[in-house]
């Protein structure tokens, strides 16, 4: 759940109650028409039930399948050192439009803007690019590093908060999830579908 939510989601203690309520003798498969950023499925996973999910919107789904991924603490460091390349590399624009520009600008100190594309383009350029938890992974540090509020959909850019670095940011993301997964190997087994 930490590795990225939804402010408009509902909270994982919700779906923990209703299933908790579930008669004991029904199936164990958690079905979620709606599964946004993947709450419900990642209860599922810790409760060691199986889970089908759908969700209409390709950014939810990829960080949903992420989240409930057979990933590896080697996957996590591979990422990270992709992305900590892509910070270090000479700034890019990334051929963005006028428009673009301007409105990430409200976002991101120029400097870090440019210094967050050149890690997007690495991650893009390279093995990684179809890869659920990078993405979750550089979404999550592009949050972390603006110092715009950004968590709900009525903020406006000028709403500030507390930026930290772009390589702070990625240190901290990769610990975050190493710890987790490490939590979730101890968990049991079970079958997680996400469809778009």
């Amino acid at each position: 759940h930490r590795w990225f939510n939804f402010i408009a989601g509902f909270s994982p203690e919700f779906v923990h109650q209703c299933c908790d309520s579930l008669p004991t003798q029904m199936p164990r498969l958690l079905l979620d028409p709606f599964a946004g950023c993947g709450t419900a499925p990642v209860v599922a996973k810790q409760r060691g039930m199986d889970s089908v999910s759908f969700d209409p919107h390709p950014i939810f789904v990829r960080i949903a399948r992420a989240k409930l991924g057979a990933s590896s603490s080697d996957d996590v460091g591979r990422i990270e050192e992709a992305i900590i390349s892509g910070l270090q590399r000479e700034r890019s624009n990334g051929n963005l439009s006028d428009e673009a520009k301007q409105f990430l600008s409200k976002l991101f100190a120029p400097v870090v803007l440019e210094s967050l594309l050149s890690a997007r383009m690495v991650v893009l350029s390279g093995d990684l690019s179809e890869s659920d938890l990078a993405f979750l992974m550089l979404s999550k540090v592009v949050e972390m590093s603006t110092h715009s509020q950004t968590d709900g959909i009525y903020k406006a850019p000028t709403s500030k908060r507390r930026a930290i670095s772009p390589m702070m940011s990625c240190s901290t993301v990769a610990h975050l999830i190493r710890q987790d997964l490490q939590a979730v190997n101890l968990l049991k087994k079970s079958s997680h579908q996400v469809y778009e």
